[in-house]
């Protein structure tokens, strides 16, 4: 938990460094530019994170299925070893 405190603090700092940053030393003519980068950033970190949560689920759905088709078939096979 504590190494879990430790990063958020240590992102929020870098977060402040990177503002105060691009506030005092970048032109002001690059600074909308710059703003369109973090925002394609964000977006694309965004979709990177749903895309790998959603991946998990998919694939615990597909492991599900393929386990109800595997034991259907070992049953057919006891059944048929019984007859």
């Amino acid at each position: 938990m504590l190494k879990v405190i430790i990063a958020i603090v240590v992102v929020v700092a870098l977060t402040i460094g990177i503002v105060y940053v691009i506030d005092k030393f970048v032109p002001k003519k690059i600074k909308p530019v710059i703003n369109l980068l973090l925002w394609a950033l964000i977006i694309y970190l965004g979709y990177a994170t749903f895309m790998s949560v959603y991946g998990e689920i998919q694939f615990n759905k597909l492991k599900t299925k393929r386990y109800a088709t595997v034991i259907e078939r070992l049953k057919d096979v006891r059944d048929a070893e019984l007859a």
